[in-house]
């Protein structure tokens, strides 16, 4: 399977106002070609998919994600109910709801590679020598990281 990635919405196949969302930096978009049939989405989607319904799908890798499959006949209304289980999934797995500032994933998996590796904390937090100040909210950072990865 080849993939690329493409700033020309043009030849996609998405409505203007999801073209909109996009070049607002709001929404992305991405399209996998299965011709064969024999993808793991596929799979999926062959037992979890439901025309009339939302399925949610936890992935639970460095961090958890929610996917949702979203049935052709799905309402307004199935969807404003729906937003009080991404609320609850975000307080679960974030100890939060939809306020507050979303995670650095570059630098929490920045954190997780330093705490996984063998040395002193110290030693090796990213801080250039002189900067205290940035070392020592590396280091609450980093501490904060282990504490959620034991939890």
């Amino acid at each position: 399977m080849d993939s690329f990635e493409s700033s020309d919405l043009k030849d996609l196949e998405m409505p203007l106002p999801l073209q909109k969302q996009i070049e607002a930096g709001k929404a992305k978009f991405v399209r996998i070609d299965d011709e064969s049939w024999s993808s793991v989405l596929t799979e999926l989607e062959g037992f979890a998919y439901d025309a009339r319904s939302l399925t949610f799908i936890l992935h639970r890798a460095e961090q958890p994600y929610l996917l949702c499959l979203v049935g052709e006949r799905v309402t307004n209304a199935q969807w404003a109910k729906a937003s009080t289980s991404v609320s609850a999934f975000l307080r679960e797995n974030f100890n939060r709801g939809k306020a507050g500032r979303p995670k650095d994933l570059v630098r929490y998996r920045q954190a997780i590679k330093t705490r996984r590796t063998a040395g002193l904390l110290k030693e090796k937090l990213p801080v250039e020598p002189g900067e205290e100040k940035k070392f020592y909210s590396e280091q609450a950072y980093s501490a904060r990281v282990g504490k959620s990865l034991r939890d």
